[in-house]
């Protein structure tokens, strides 16, 4: 599983590598790159299908501030949300629905 995101225009020399369970993060050359090895096909694709991983940029905030704003703004979803701090500063997004999912990728935040 990889998943890309565009981070601005901040650029970095080194890559900044951060191993938590099975995942691996990896920010390089204004990408932020998440990957893992350790899952049997069927949890491989449940993730792809139903998860995303976020990170929160510039001042740190309490998960219940960000649980709080994303329901807020996320209020037209099909079903429940569950949202997991997995280290500094990124964030597991559970959803029930591959709607859901569609709908903040092509939305935001």
């Amino acid at each position: 599983m990889q998943i890309t995101e565009t981070q601005g225009n901040r650029s970095s020399v080194e890559p900044s590598v951060l191993h938590k369970g099975r995942f691996t993060f990896r920010v390089e050359r204004n990408e932020t790159k998440v990957s893992t090895s350790a899952l049997a096909s069927s949890v491989q694709t449940h993730y792809e299908t139903f998860y995303l991983v976020g990170k929160v940029f510039g001042v740190p905030m309490n998960i219940r501030v960000i649980k709080h704003r994303l329901k807020s703004e996320w209020k037209n979803l099909q079903g429940e949300v569950s949202i997991d701090h997995i280290g500094r500063d990124w964030y597991k997004v559970e959803f029930n629905y591959e709607a859901d999912v569609l709908f903040v990728l092509e939305n935001r935040p």
